[in-house]
């Protein structure tokens, strides 16, 4: 097989890294525009950016310590305003408290209280700003 006929797997792996390099920077700017004492859900990015909830809530676990601090990941949560980690987990444990500094109250089961009322709905113009 020639080097010409590789072509097409290169260009293909090619597009598939540049959109896959758009969809985490569009997760990543929207996650970034969730106002202090806001949250939204995995959910609302993945409908907003058309991507499957699993993706983002992946790339938000799996985020690196820099883009951790960079982000605000932890104002985005479960559906219905669940925090989405296990008991003991120390994401869970560590969202709670981010999310409690910023005066959101989560109850025992680990849902925000008034969740409706502090959900942000993100748009387009949020990951074209």
């Amino acid at each position: 097989m020639t080097i010409a006929q590789h072509r097409p797997l290169v260009v293909e792996a090619r597009a598939r890294t540049e959109y896959y390099a758009r969809i985490n920077a569009g997760i990543f700017a929207v996650a970034a525009m969730v106002p202090v004492g806001r949250v939204t859900t995995f959910g609302a990015i993945a409908g907003l950016l058309k991507v499957p909830r699993h993706h983002v809530a992946f790339l938000l676990a799996c985020s690196t310590d820099p883009q951790r601090c960079e982000i605000p990941w932890y104002r985005v949560v479960g559906a219905c305003g669940a925090v989405p980690w296990s008991e003991g987990d120390r994401h869970l444990i560590e969202q709670r408290d981010l999310l409690r500094r910023e005066g959101i109250r989560i109850d025992g089961a680990g849902r925000i209280l008034g969740f409706a009322q502090l959900f942000f709905q993100p748009t387009l113009r949020h990951v074209d700003s």
